[in-house]
């Protein structure tokens, strides 16, 4: 989905008004020298290097208030996104309504070798998932590819 706005912090701004964030993280795997960008409300504007979301991209949210435990956005469909993966780790968000899709079907043709997904009782938040595994649309996933490739997220 392509959320509008795109500009944070209204861009994941909860429509049901229930949970809150205050700290936004995005890993750029095509920047060697700063790769996190980050939002966070506590800071001057000028720090903030993450003005921007865009659905082929997984944000990482510090959630301060859990309210129902979702953060309902609004936007439009898209047809075929294609996602640009850079050798090693990419986070990533899964911009599709598709919820019968595995791990294998997602990335196949990319060379992904190691998908992980959020955990809240794992150590550092994230566990490998196997290639069985049932994607989550609007969930973000952390992406291992050997090579730089291109992957297609399909609506």
């Amino acid at each position: 989905m392509a959320m509008e706005p795109n500009t944070l912090p209204e861009a994941l701004t909860d429509t049901a008004m229930d949970t809150e964030w205050d700290r936004a993280q995005w890993y750029d795997a095509s920047d060697n020298t700063n790769p996190w960008k980050q939002y966070y409300s506590h800071w001057n504007n000028t720090l903030t290097d993450l003005v921007t979301v865009d659905p082929r991209t997984g944000i990482w949210l510090n959630v301060t208030t859990i309210g129902d435990g979702f953060i309902s956005l609004s936007g439009h469909k898209l047809g075929a996104i294609s996602v640009p993966l850079k050798t090693g780790w990419n986070l990533v968000g899964y911009p599709t309504l598709n919820d019968l899709v595995t791990v294998a079907d997602a990335f196949w043709g990319t060379g992904a070798t190691m998908v992980e997904a959020f955990d809240p009782m794992a150590l550092y938040g994230t566990r490998a998932v196997s290639p069985t595994y049932i994607m989550k649309p609007g969930e973000g996933y952390w992406v291992y590819v050997p090579t730089d490739t291109v992957w297609s997220v399909y609506w």
